[in-house]
C-alpha cells in the first residue's frame, strides 16, 4: 500500500514539537525536587533557623537539646529564649543549655502574646551583655515571626505594617494577613521605644 504523501513529514513534525514541551516538564520536575529538598532540609536539618540581625539575632524551631547547645556553641550565643509552653521539652532543654554555661530565659507565650510575654522579652533584648540571642517557638513559625516583628517594630525602627509583611513572608505565607488576629495585632502594636543598651544602632540594624 502506498503511503499518504507528507505523513512521514507530519510525524517528524509532532516529535519535534514534542521535544520542548518534554524539556519543559523535566526542567519544572527537576526545579520542584530542588526546592522540595531545600525546604526539607531547611525544615528538619536547620530547624528552621533563621537570622534576623548577621552574627546577632536568631530564631528557629526547637531542637533537639544536644543539637541545639552545638549551634549555641558553633555561634557563640549567649542566650537562647524559648516562647514554649510544654513544661518537659522546656525543662530538658534548659538543663541542657545552663549544664554548658549558656543563658536559658524561658517566657511562654500563647499564639497572640499577653503584655507580660512582650515585655519580658523586651527586657532580655535591650540587654547588651544577652547577645547573641537565639529566639524560638515550636515549629519556628508562628511566635517567632511575631517576635521578630516586635524586635523589628522595637529595635531597628520598622513601620507595623513592614513588620507585618515581613512576618507574613518568613512565616511562609501563615497567619499574618492584615485581617488575621496576629496581623492585626502586629498592626496595631504599640512601640515601647525600647533601645539595646550598650550598643550602637550600627550593631543591631
Amino acid at each position: 500500500m502506498k503511503p499518504i504523501e507528507g505523513s512521514s513529514t507530519n510525524n517528524n513534525q509532532l516529535k519535534l514539537n514534542k521535544t520542548p514541551f518534554r524539556r519543559v516538564v523535566t526542567l519544572c520536575l527537576l526545579v520542584f525536587v530542588l526546592i522540595l529538598t531545600s525546604y526539607l532540609y531547611w525544615a528538619h536539618v536547620n530547624y528552621r533557623l533563621l537570622t534576623i540581625v548577621e552574627d546577632n539575632v536568631f530564631r528557629s524551631a526547637e531542637m533537639p537539646p544536644n543539637k541545639l547547645v552545638d549551634f549555641v556553641k558553633e555561634h557563640h550565643i549567649n542566650t537562647v529564649i524559648d516562647f514554649r509552653t510544654t513544661i518537659d521539652s522546656v525543662y530538658a532543654e534548659k538543663q541542657a543549655l545552663i549544664s554548658n554555661g549558656i543563658q536559658s530565659i524561658h517566657i511562654p507565650s500563647e499564639l497572640v502574646p499577653s503584655d507580660e510575654a512582650v515585655n519580658g522579652f523586651l527586657d532580655v533584648m535591650e540587654d547588651a551583655s544577652n547577645y547573641p540571642i537565639l529566639f524560638h517557638c515550636e515549629h519556628g513559625i508562628g511566635r517567632s515571626s511575631l517576635f521578630e516583628a516586635i524586635y523589628r517594630i522595637e529595635f531597628m525602627g520598622w513601620s507595623n505594617e513592614d513588620a507585618r509583611k515581613s512576618a507574613r513572608l518568613r512565616s511562609l505565607l501563615g497567619s499574618f494577613e492584615s485581617h488575621d488576629i496576629r496581623g492585626q495585632y502586629l498592626l496595631n502594636y504599640q512601640r515601647h521605644n525600647r533601645r539595646v543598651r550598650g550598643l550602637q544602632s550600627s550593631d543591631i540594624d
